[in-house]
């Protein structure tokens, strides 16, 4: 239960930014990209 209040009243962002400019052959995926693999995924297995 803790961690549900922890994870509900927190700031979850992610700044992609330093990461980029660190290791900047690693490319960031949005959430919508995901999101729409992942589905595209599901109606393949159908």
């Amino acid at each position: 239960m803790q961690g549900a209040i922890v994870m509900d009243t927190r700031n979850m962002a992610f700044d992609a930014a330093p990461t980029r400019r660190q290791y900047p052959a690693i490319g960031t995926t949005s959430l919508a990209d995901v999101a729409r693999q992942y589905l595209q995924l599901c109606h393949k297995q159908r």
